[in-house]
Order: C-alpha cells, then sequence, then structure tokens
C-alpha cells in the first residue's frame, strides 16, 4: 500500500498497523502482568521485555538483510513466520493464569468508608 505512493494509502497503511500493534500490545502486557507475583513484577517484565526487544529487534535488520541477499525479497517474511511459529509455541507452553478478582464480586468488596478513617475523638471526625 505505501509503495503506491499517495498520502491517503500511506495513512490506510500505517492505521492498520497501528490496529494491529494495539491488538498486540494490550494481551502481551496483561500476559506479562500476571506472569509474575507483585514482588518481582516491575524488574521480570522490564528485564525480560527488554532483553527480548533487543535479541529480536535489534539482530531483525541485520538478518533480514543477509536473507534478502541470500534468497530473494520474500526471504523477511519467512522470518517472521518463523518468529510467530516460536510465538506460538511459547503461548501454548506458558502455564494459565487465573484472575485473583474472578471468585470475588464486587459487592462483597469490602469498600473504604468514612469509618476507616476515625481518630480518638470520635467515629468518623476528621479534628485537625
Amino acid at each position: 500500500m505505501i509503495g503506491h505512493g499517495t498520502a491517503l494509502m500511506a495513512l490506510a497503511a500505517q492505521t492498520i498497523l497501528g490496529i494491529i500493534l494495539a491488538l498486540w500490545g494490550a494481551p502481551m502486557m496483561r500476559f506479562l502482568v500476571e506472569a509474575f507475583p507483585p514482588e518481582i513484577r516491575l524488574t521480570s517484565v522490564q528485564m525480560g521485555y527488554n532483553i527480548a526487544q533487543a535479541i529480536v529487534g535489534g539482530s531483525s535488520p541485520g538478518v533480514a538483510t543477509y536473507l534478502v541477499d541470500t534468497f530473494g525479497f520474500n526471504a523477511p517474511g519467512y522470518m517472521l513466520s518463523v518468529v510467530g511459529c516460536m510465538a506460538l509455541v511459547g503461548l501454548y507452553v506458558s502455564p494459565e493464569f487465573e484472575n485473583e478478582y474472578d471468585s470475588i464480586s464486587l459487592s462483597s468488596r469490602s469498600h473504604d468508608t468514612d469509618d476507616d478513617y476515625s481518630d480518638e475523638a470520635g467515629e468518623g471526625s476528621t479534628s485537625v
């Protein structure tokens, strides 16, 4: 689409790519958050995500250039297919996470009230 040279086609192609990226990004972030306990979540997610992005994203242009020179212009598509298959295998072998809020109804959860902020002067008062 972008190769046709019109601005409208370029906008359409970028919009489609943006939608695809959003459909990938949101579920991936939920998966990463649920994969680790809260105590180590931030470090674990950033290490795993950034190392994977550096390895795959950093080496992709060089590998794609080599594949085009060796096998032709369609070769980078095969590289993306292989990476996609590896991602599907990773999803298949990953554990299924149980949402901790599935069994809790919203009405049974305790809500903050003024009683939670009471002091010795009286229940619910906010003396200064």
